[in-house]
């Protein structure tokens, strides 16, 4: 499928998933090669699916695709085990939390993982406590502190489970889990007067809460406007064409080619807006049905991102009957203004944010906040290269799932090869393609001079004169290691060890350490290491094969089995 075909299916396969139909959205993920996508996150969310539908299996499968593609990919080694947990799989959900430890070791969730594996073996209330206890001194979570204090109360420890439903009222005031606090702490004490009071006045405390979220800066600078119209079309084109285009978006979405070819020549003019009104007559309609389209745009260039944003707005505005206004403006305006700053310049308008990857969490918030108050159809689009939202959905997941995500993915993975007729040489005689063989080919002399294998001594005279020197174990080493660095490929510290364990191996069976060995040592290390392709179990743990900076990792396990 092309790339236009693959984004129409995975919008929805994610809109049914937001409304709860995993089912169908599951049926739409099996109609796509995974393998074929490099969107770490939007794997995850194809992974989401299958687990909701208890294909715990599948979900592991889409989640290791996850892994090999992410840069730092603790999360999905997170959610790896707790899939796991979930399936039953309590030795490999073991697996997957040992590697987690060893690849973030001051990583809270650990302490998460333990706790909910430590549960599905079935090990005491009091076993249960201690890696609660150390997750929520750590992460203030409103749901596992509840758990927390639910775990002290049926263990009979009174004065610690009132101390922790207080902390729950106190941190979050209001939502499910500080009324479940209140109902627990009435079991052992009386509410004191505040709490009461934040019962008694419920309704006044979410109002209150409510307005200090509207409250807003006005901005000094102004986002700049798009005209949607007008962006795609060519310098001297008609008003006649450009009714036309408008017309057929959806139509010329789907041929790629032209698609390239008419984005090429287009001209960005940013200070005109689409004439008409704000989109202010959805704003009586029910949330669920407003028909957002925020999202998430990830492409190979700033500029490809921005034509992927416009054509997308163009589709769904054509699609709903939208006339919106298109704003634009950038992360580093932003993290300078905050985001409250800006909102009432783009009230009932689609904001494109470029370089959205580099936006502070406050910004994000800010963001996450204004997409859940929004009362019309208007949306959020942030753009950047590809890679740069891993920051932003390994330390803010839920805001990232307010989002589609579109990923300029399947450029350059096929490419048409046109084959010249002229070029291919026409078989004149059949015979002539049958080989002889009792009879010896005769070889002419230039021919096999040409063939003749080179001299000892030239091949001898093309190496350094230490190449065969006899070397010590620590010199061996450090040659096997830049020579790693140079062919691109990078040993992390216990790889060190199990290089000097096969160095010792080496010796003891008499091979010789000097540099040719330890090429030839460091190349076959490379060779296992490409070899473990998607999904390769290595001893139950799975790990990526590239680090951030695209060199080929050699783990232990390719020197020492």
């Amino acid at each position: 499928m092309d790339k236009y075909e693959f984004n129409i299916k995975a919008e929805q396969m994610r809109k049914m998933a937001e409304q709860g139909d995993y089912k169908t959205a599951m049926q739409i993920a099996d109609t796509i090669d995974w393998r074929r996508v490099r969107n770490a996150n939007l794997l995850s969310s194809v992974a989401e699916i299958y687990e909701h539908n208890k294909e715990y299996e599948e979900a592991k499968d889409i989640l290791i695709l996850a892994f090999e593609r992410a840069p730092v990919g603790k999360r999905f080694l997170f959610k790896l085990s707790e899939i796991s947990v979930e399936a039953g799989d309590i030795q490999e959900a073991q697996e997957f939390y040992r590697e987690f430890c060893e690849m973030s070791p001051d990583d809270s969730r650990q302490y998460l993982l333990r706790y909910k594996i430590l549960k599905a073996k079935g090990a005491s209330n009091e076993q249960l406590i201690a890696p609660l206890e150390e997750y929520t001194s750590v992460d203030v979570d409103e749901k596992w502190l509840y758990e927390l204090a639910k775990l002290y109360s049926d263990v009979g420890y009174e004065d610690e489970c009132v101390k922790t439903c207080d902390k729950i009222m106190l941190l979050f005031g209001l939502g499910q889990y500080v009324d479940k606090a209140m109902e627990l702490k009435q079991r052992y004490r009386e509410l004191s007067k505040q709490q009461l009071d934040l019962i008694e006045n419920r309704s006044l405390y979410e109002d209150k809460l409510k307005q200090a979220s509207e409250q807003f800066e006005e901005l000094n600078e102004k986002p700049s406007e798009i005209n949607i119209t007008n962006i795609r079309n060519h310098d001297n084109a008609s008003v006649r064409q450009e009714e036309t285009e408008n017309n057929s978006v959806a139509e010329d979405s789907y041929d790629d080619n032209e698609n390239t070819e008419e984005t090429e020549n287009t001209n960005s003019e940013e200070t005109v807006s689409k004439d008409s009104g704000s989109g202010k007559s959805n704003e009586n309609k029910v949330k669920e049905n407003l028909n957002n389209y925020h999202m998430i745009i990830e492409a190979k260039s700033k500029e490809d991102g921005f034509k992927i944003a416009v054509d997308e707005i163009k589709y769904f505005h054509d699609k709903y009957g939208y006339d919106f206004k298109v704003a634009k403006t950038n992360s580093e305006k932003l993290n300078e203004k905050g985001f409250e700053a800006f909102k009432s310049k783009i009230e009932g308008k689609d904001l494109i944010i470029e370089d959205a990857g580099s936006l502070t969490y406050k910004v994000v918030d800010e963001i996450a906040d204004y997409i859940d108050e929004l009362e019309d159809p208007s949306s959020i689009i942030l753009v950047d290269v590809v890679d740069r939202f891993d920051r932003m959905a390994e330390d803010r997941p839920l805001f990232i799932k307010k989002f589609d995500l579109v990923s300029d993915i399947e450029d350059d993975l096929v490419e048409d090869v046109q084959i010249n007729q002229a070029e291919i040489p026409a078989v004149k005689d059949e015979k002539e393609n049958i080989i002889n063989y009792d009879k010896p080919k005769t070889v002419g002399k230039a021919e096999n001079a040409a063939i003749s294998k080179p001299k000892q001594n030239d091949v001898d005279n093309a190496l350094p004169s230490d190449f065969y020197k006899e070397m010590d174990i620590d010199d061996f080493a450090t040659y096997a290691q830049n020579y790693a660095k140079s062919i691109d490929c990078v040993l992390p510290g216990k790889t060190v060890l199990a290089l000097y364990e096969r160095i010792e191996i080496m010796q003891e069976d008499g091979i010789a350490l000097n540099k040719a060995s330890a090429e030839d040592l460091i190349e076959e290390a490379a060779d296992k290491a490409e070899k473990s392709g998607f999904g390769k179990k290595l001893a139950g743990v799975f790990h990526p094969k590239y680090d951030k900076d695209d060199r080929l990792i050699l783990r232990e396990d390719c020197f020492v089995s």
